[in-house]
């Protein structure tokens, strides 16, 4: 049997990477950016049987990485470099802050 693919994210002159998904299945985190100049790429959180218009836009002003669930699906983790550290970072599901 052929899996179904789908195409959860897409759009022209957007660039999507860091996808992880949540242990529950029911949250997909992500980076997105614009192709068309360099900036620092936005972190953001979508269910993943949902669209672009659910994407929650997370308020960060550094590139994320290493994005990880916590397996209760209620925090996101990721390390940011700050200040010559990469410290831990945590967004609540709670409040999305």
């Amino acid at each position: 049997m052929v899996p179904t693919l789908k195409c959860c994210l897409g759009e022209k002159d957007k660039n999507f990477n860091s996808p992880s998904v949540s242990y529950s299945g029911k949250w997909m985190a992500f980076q997105y950016s614009s192709t068309s100049f360099v900036t620092v790429p936005s972190l953001a959180i979508m269910p993943l049987n949902g669209s672009a218009k659910d994407i929650i836009t997370i308020p960060f002003d550094r590139n994320v990485s290493n994005l990880t669930w916590s397996k209760d699906d209620n925090y996101l983790y990721f390390s940011a470099q700050s200040n010559g550290g990469v410290p831990l970072y945590r967004v609540s599901m709670a409040s999305k802050k």
